[in-house]
C-alpha cells in the first residue's frame, strides 16, 4: 500500500520519475514496469496506494553537483589524491561507506568517524551559503497534485537530519511532508531498507 520514489540509476542522485503520470495513466491497461516496478493494472494501483515515500537526493533535489564539489573540497583539505575515475566509483555509495573505502586505500590523518563528521560540517557550510537550491523539474506541481488527492507523503533520506532540514527548508518543500526520516534515526543507511520501513511505520 506504499509507493516510494527513488533513484533508478546507480547513483545516490537519480532522476525524478513522473509518479502521477504513472499512477493515473488512463490509456494503458497496466503501468510500465520500468517506471513503477508494479505489474498490476493502473485502476487497481489508484485504489491501493495510500502513501508515497520520497528519497531526497536526486529525487526532490538535484544535489549531485553540490555533493561532488563538497567531496572534492574535502579531498583537497585532507591532501588526498583521488582521481575522477575513483571518485565516480563512489556514486551511489553512502558517505560512511565511501570514507571507509578511501581510508582502506589511502593514508589519512583523520579516522573514518572524523572524516564523516568533517563531511557533515562541510556540507552544512556549503548548503547554508547557497542562495538557492533548485528542485527537480515539475516537482512542485507533482507534490501539489498529490497533496490535493490526500496522499500521505514522507521523505526518507541517507543524509543527516540537519542536512535534510536545511535543504527542505531552503527549497520550501518541508510543508508537503507529514513524516521525515533520516538513516541516522533509522539506524542503517541505504541500501538497507530501514529508513523506508521507519517512514512507512510513521505514516
Amino acid at each position: 500500500h506504499l509507493h516510494w520514489t527513488h533513484p533508478f540509476r546507480r547513483s545516490r542522485h537519480g532522476t525524478l520519475r513522473q509518479v502521477v503520470k504513472n499512477i493515473h495513466q488512463r490509456h494503458a491497461n497496466c503501468l510500465p514496469r520500468k517506471w513503477s516496478g508494479l505489474s498490476v493494472c493502473s485502476q487497481t494501483v489508484k485504489s491501493m496506494i495510500e502513501a508515497i515515500i520520497f528519497d531526497m537526493d536526486g529525487t526532490l533535489v538535484d544535489t549531485e553537483p553540490f555533493n561532488t564539489e563538497i567531496e572534492r573540497r574535502q579531498f583537497s583539505l585532507n591532501n588526498l589524491k583521488i582521481s575522477e575515475e575513483e571518485h565516480q566509483k563512489y556514486l551511489g555509495v553512502a558517505s560512511d561507506a565511501m570514507w571507509r573505502e578511501i581510508t582502506s586505500r589511502h593514508q589519512t590523518a583523520l579516522s573514518v568517524d572524523e572524516l564523516i563528521e568533517q563531511n557533515h560540517n562541510e556540507s552544512l557550510l556549503y548548503f547554508s551559503e547557497l542562495e538557492q537550491i533548485p528542485v527537480m523539474p515539475n516537482l512542485v506541481d507533482l507534490l501539489e497534485k498529490l497533496q490535493r488527492k490526500k496522499y500521505k507523503m514522507a521523505v526518507a533520506s541517507s543524509s543527516t537530519p540537519e542536512i535534510i532540514d536545511l535543504i527542505l527548508t531552503k527549497t520550501d518543500l518541508k510543508r508537503y511532508f507529514r513524516v521525515i526520516v533520516s538513516a541516522q534515526e533509522a539506524g542503517k543507511s541505504k541500501p538497507e531498507p530501514d529508513v523506508f520501513l521507519m517512514a512507512a511505520k510513521k505514516l
